[in-house]
């Protein structure tokens, strides 16, 4: 494959200001023993009625026959209200979000010079440890270049610094975290780029050139571990997402997810894909999680890095830099014995694929490797040749696919790839039908977890800011689709034992009251809607906001 990039073997918002974060509790009302009637204005798929019984929808239809089925049934009856199934997150980083509403909050600034003011005010009040932080974005910037390690060394000439871009395929470091991890940035990076300017080296480190970094930086605290999760659970279900597939674990974050879940503390379903350790594949051996809460039967691989940092492989030259075609994170032979294997042990692929390049490697192995009904997936599908696309018809093959990345995007998107490539770029119409179903999700904290930003992105190719307007508008989903997608299909694509995804009889309880009817919106309406309560497993989750202390992130 000559097209191949040089490769090697990888609502209430919280608010988060120094070390006070916002934790919205979560109590849940006691389970009820009994069936509830809920008379609504309307539920998605039929009627102005739902009973509720234990965990589990018992009935959908008219107020009159649920009263003459149910005639004990305690009655909650909501005006002005519509039910929807719970929201999917089909791909997020569910923990690492969590983790990283402990950290410096990057996200929104407009130059490399309040990236540094947001970090100083941090440090103020973060006075000990590393100080990480995340969500700078140079393309959001008046001068859109990567930024440079200089100022942060004068800043912080003793203290180590780790700033993630919004996406996560790089990041920038000073000096002194050079000096304390074993980052050398004179050796050669296979899948990886060191960003040099005039001969040096800017701290600015692509993909896998920032492993040696990663590996060394202190590991949280249990506590905060914890502090993570059920900050990223409370966000979530306030947004109307009662489910997610984690894209990429080790098993010690799956097992603790496992205890908070049995413990009642972490009410949110979690489809975790596992990160492709061995120490994962033994765990894997012995049993897994049956759990109608957890499930884990997925591999999470990466084969390029992201469009925004020009690491997604391409077929062809960037058109803004010539000569470059991005990285390729795994040896093309690696991918294909992953594959393999995975096919003999039962488990399931889900590859991150952005660039042209990398999806025709997916796609290539999971139809030579995927068995039958195997339901394997292709996390992102940005930019997919449309000779490869029809590589998903009639294979079960999914597209996993995250809207808001077709608008954050926009701005930008053409002068990577030129007007040629841009046909098949985020193109969710022809995906669905090519493949006939598709998932979709944020890839939060990359993008909001705000699933009806997800919906506007989706149905009218508009951004939340109102910057966007009717990108690609051809490839829009429909409303009743992209409803599918977030509901329905992104159960699906998941390993969720429980039955999800729908509101019908003997379907899990997990149901969004909403104040207004989503499918029937009009494009300027869309955000305004809200979510009134979020149900998992036949209880309501009621949201208290305190301010507490995050704990200090100590390594264990």
């Amino acid at each position: 494959m000559k097209e191949l990039c040089s490769s090697s073997v990888m609502r209430r918002r919280i608010k988060a200001v120094g070390s006070l974060l916002y934790l919205l509790l979560i109590a849940a009302v006691a389970s009820r023993a009994q069936a509830t009637l809920y008379k609504v204005n309307g539920v998605y798929g039929g009627g102005n009625s739902l009973v509720v019984q234990a965990d589990t929808i018992a009935f959908v239809g008219r107020y009159a026959e649920a009263k003459k089925l149910y005639p004990q049934a305690p009655i909650e009856q909501r005006k002005k209200t519509w039910i929807y199934p719970g929201f999917m997150d089909a791909h997020a980083h569910f923990y690492y979000y969590g983790l990283g509403l402990t950290e410096c909050d990057l996200r929104g600034t407009e130059s490399f010079r309040e990236v540094c003011d947001r970090v100083a005010i941090y440090a103020r009040l973060n006075p000990e440890g590393w100080i990480i932080g995340r969500g700078w974005d140079q393309n959001d910037w008046n001068i859109k270049e990567f930024p440079d390690r200089y100022l942060l060394d004068s800043m912080f000439p003793e203290r180590p610094v780790v700033l993630k871009r919004v996406d996560g395929h790089a990041i920038l470091i000073n000096d002194a975290a050079r000096r304390a991890t074993a980052f050398n940035p004179e050796l050669a990076v296979n899948g990886g780029e060191i960003i040099k300017k005039d001969g040096r080296y800017t701290g600015v480190l692509i993909d896998q050139a920032g492993a040696a970094v990663s590996e060394d930086m202190p590991a949280p605290s249990r506590a905060r571990q914890i502090l993570a999760l059920e900050l990223a659970a409370s966000n979530c279900l306030y947004q109307g997402v009662t489910a997610v597939s984690d894209a990429g674990l080790p098993y010690d974050i799956i097992y603790l997810i496992d205890s908070l879940q049995t413990a009642g503390r972490l009410p949110i379903r979690i489809d975790a894909m596992m990160a492709p350790e061995e120490a994962n594949f033994r765990q894997f051996r012995m049993g897994g999680f049956s759990s109608p809460w957890l499930a884990a039967g997925s591999m999470k691989y990466y084969l390029d890095g992201a469009l925004g940092s020009r690491g997604a492989c391409l077929k062809e030259d960037y058109c803004d830099r010539k000569g470059h075609r991005g990285l390729l994170l795994i040896r093309p032979d690696s991918f294909e014995t992953a594959c393999q294997r995975a096919a003999e042990l039962g488990i399931r692929i889900c590859v991150h694929a952005i660039g042209d390049s990398a999806n025709k490697l997916a796609l290539y192995n999971m139809t030579k490797y995927m068995p039958q009904g195997g339901r394997w997936r292709v996390e992102h599908a940005q930019v997919v040749d449309p000779h490869d696309i029809v590589l998903f018809r009639n294979t079960g093959i999914i597209p996993s696919v995250q809207p808001t990345h077709a608008t954050s995007d926009a701005p930008w998107a053409e002068s990577r790839l030129c007007n040629h490539r841009m046909s098949g770029a985020y193109a969710y119409k022809t995906l669905l039908n090519t493949a006939g179903t598709i998932a979709l999700g944020t890839d939060f904290p990359v993008e909001q977890v705000n699933p009806f930003a997800t919906y506007l992105a989706a149905v009218y190719r508009n951004s939340a800011d109102g910057s966007v307007k009717h990108f690609r508008s051809e490839e829009a989903l429909s409303p009743e689709t992209c409803i599918k997608g977030m509901t329905e299909w992104a159960w699906k694509a998941s390993d969720l034992k429980a039955r999800g995804g729908k509101i019908a009889p003997g379907y899990q309880a997990d149901l969004i009251f909403l104040n207004r009817d989503l499918i029937r919106l009009k494009e300027n309406e869309v955000l305004h809607t809200q979510v009134l309560d979020a149900m998992t497993a036949g209880v309501i989750r009621t949201i208290h906001v305190e301010e507490i202390k995050a704990p200090a992130g100590k390594s264990r």
